[in-house]
């Protein structure tokens, strides 16, 4: 796939990225490089079997299941200091 000088610096803006005549130059050839090789994969002849479809590889969760600790069980886990609001822990804030 040829993309032309216009396409690279469309997708330098996109980025959000300010490119000299050069710097698009080099990115036009080695884009084109990346391009051309996955052109190349997906041309590429598969062993029938060699990939799992992908959606048996998502979904799959497992069930949840509530477990129900002894009192000095969950106070030896938590520790002693640890408050609790409606049955939910409150933990020192993290983020600004």
């Amino acid at each position: 796939m040829n993309l032309s000088l216009a396409d690279i610096k469309k997708i330098g803006a996109l980025a959000r990225l300010k490119l000299t005549e050069s710097e698009a130059a080099k990115y036009r050839s080695d884009l084109g490089g990346i391009l051309r090789y996955v052109d190349q994969l997906a041309k590429a002849p598969l062993k029938k079997g060699a990939i799992k479809d992908a959606s048996q590889s998502f979904g799959h969760f497992r069930e949840d299941e509530v477990e129900v600790w002894a009192h000095d069980e969950r106070e030896g886990a938590l520790g002693k200091n640890i408050q609790t609001t409606d049955r939910q822990l409150k933990v020192k804030r993290i983020l600004a």
